[in-house]
C-alpha cells in the first residue's frame, strides 16, 4: 500500500459521497458515533472491520484499496480469461472468413475468364 492510501479518509470519501448516516453505520457496527469518527480519522482499519463495514455498504473497500497498488504485486484473484477466449473466436473466425473471402474470389475470377 502506498503511504498515500488513507483507508479513514477513503471511507469517509464514500460516507459522503453517497450520503450514508454515520449515526446508522455506527449503529450497525454496534459502535459509538464517536467511536467511528476516532476510526474515520485513522489512516488503518483492523480487516475484520473492513469487511463489515464493506457488508453493510455493499461496497468493495478492498478492492479500492488493491487499485492504489502496483499492478506487478500478484495476487491470488482467478484470471478472467473470457477476453481470451473471445479473442481465440474472433481470430478462428477472421480465418474462416478469410478462407470464404478467397473461394468465392477464386469461382468469380475462373467464370469471368
Amino acid at each position: 500500500m502506498d503511504k498515500n492510501t488513507h483507508i479513514g479518509a477513503l471511507l469517509k470519501g464514500y460516507i459522503k459521497e453517497n450520503n450514508v448516516s454515520k449515526a446508522a453505520l455506527a449503529r450497525a457496527l454496534e459502535i459509538g458515533p464517536a467511536n467511528l469518527e476516532v476510526r474515520l480519522k485513522q489512516d488503518w482499519i483492523r480487516t475484520d472491520i473492513l469487511l463489515k463495514i464493506c457488508t453493510l455498504l455493499e461496497h468493495n473497500f478492498f478492492a479500492d484499496i488493491a487499485t492504489s497498488l502496483p499492478e506487478k504485486f500478484s495476487t491470488n484473484k482467478a484470471k478472467d480469461s473470457t477476453k481470451d477466449n473471445l479473442i481465440a473466436e474472433l481470430e478462428l473466425e477472421i480465418k474462416m472468413l478469410k478462407r470464404e473471402r478467397d473461394v468465392l474470389s477464386n469461382l468469380i475470377s475462373t467464370k469471368i475468364k
